[in-house]
């Protein structure tokens, strides 16, 4: 069994922009081309055989363009309120909500809350290809 402490990771609030990268364990990484949107891995293949399990956050304005993958996907809000879209149906998610993405199903996100959006993420296997729509 492994632990991962929170007090052990680095979060955003804990960076300044240019050292949101992949450099370390555990940084939120920002992915280029999605301006305000940063996430990171915490369980991986040097924990995990089956899953993986990340956070992520969405800053005001921020968007995620509609892609799928070829994993199920399932989210759980720690702080703030986004959009959703899943399939075209769009839902409002905010602090407690849990979602659940099908595999193969086309799926978007949007903050337009004005303040930051995170959530947990965590896929059904430790490799997911995404394929932007």
């Amino acid at each position: 069994m492994t632990v991962i402490r929170s007090k052990d990771v680095v979060t955003i609030n804990d960076l300044s922009e240019e050292k949101r990268s992949s450099d370390g364990p555990s940084v939120l990484e920002a992915i280029e081309g999605f301006q305000g949107y940063a996430e990171r891995t915490l369980i991986d293949k040097k924990v995990s055989q089956e899953i993986s399990l990340g956070d992520c956050v969405f800053e005001p304005g921020a968007v995620v363009p509609s892609h799928r993958h070829d994993v199920e996907e399932a989210f759980y809000v720690f702080e703030g309120t986004g959009t959703a879209v899943v399939n075209d149906e769009e839902f409002e998610v905010s602090v407690g909500d849990a979602l659940h993405i099908p595999r193969g199903a086309r799926h978007s996100f949007r903050n337009e809350s004005g303040r930051p959006w995170r959530m947990v993420f965590t896929y059904s296997a430790l490799e997911a290809t995404t394929i932007f729509d």
